[in-house]
């Protein structure tokens, strides 16, 4: 399958969608404009992961002009789920839930998440889409890690990351440390106040 990845203010650095700041407006633009992975006609909703994908997921939802599904950590959501198991990136069990019934079979669904490192919680997020009948229609996310567990995942969907495989900013994800954070300035990122009189 192709990857298609996305430019953030015309570099090639995640820049502001990794450092959970306030940012540019340019880089959250930038950064919901692009993972659309082709003609948007092809997603039907967009569905983000507990917590980050929230933030991501519900931008790229209303870019595209889509509705947005949550998939919850177990025990958060207030109606009738389905509930899978998972391992997560720090090597727990956990459980992740989708509100059941959540969409019509056939119904293509855009998984949004910040990161995947191992692919346990996106692995998790297939499965519930799956298993109500519903097709995968894509993966974006800021950073696909390169190893055994989420590299399926770029074989088997179409994926759009922030992060291009093969770059330096690839490597340092796969280190799980970006060079940027170490002269990181949370006070960089701040909104300008006007002067007040």
């Amino acid at each position: 399958m192709t990857t298609r990845v996305m430019e953030v203010m015309n570099t090639k650095v995640p820049i502001a969608l990794i450092c959970g700041s306030t940012c540019p407006p340019q880089v959250g633009q930038d950064g919901i404009d692009h993972p659309v992975l082709g003609d948007p006609s092809g997603i039907d909703v967009v569905a983000g992961f507990d917590a980050m994908g929230f933030v991501l997921g519900s931008a790229i939802a209303t870019r595209l002009g889509k509705g947005f599904l949550t998939i919850r950590k177990a025990g958060k959501v207030p109606v009738e789920t389905d509930v899978v198991d998972f391992v997560n990136y720090s090597r727990r069990t956990q459980q992740m839930e989708m509100r059941k019934p959540a969409f019509a079979p056939g119904t293509r669904v855009l998984l949004v998440d910040q990161w995947v490192e191992t692919g346990g919680t996106m692995d998790a997020g297939i499965r519930l889409v799956e298993r109500q009948g519903g097709v995968v229609a894509g993966i974006a996310t800021v950073c696909i890690e390169e190893n055994e567990g989420a590299a399926t995942y770029r074989g088997r969907y179409r994926c759009s990351t922030a992060v291009i495989p093969g770059t330096a900013e690839q490597d340092q994800c796969n280190r799980k440390t970006m060079d940027h954070f170490a002269g990181f300035d949370p006070a960089r990122c701040f909104p300008e106040i006007p002067e007040r009189p």
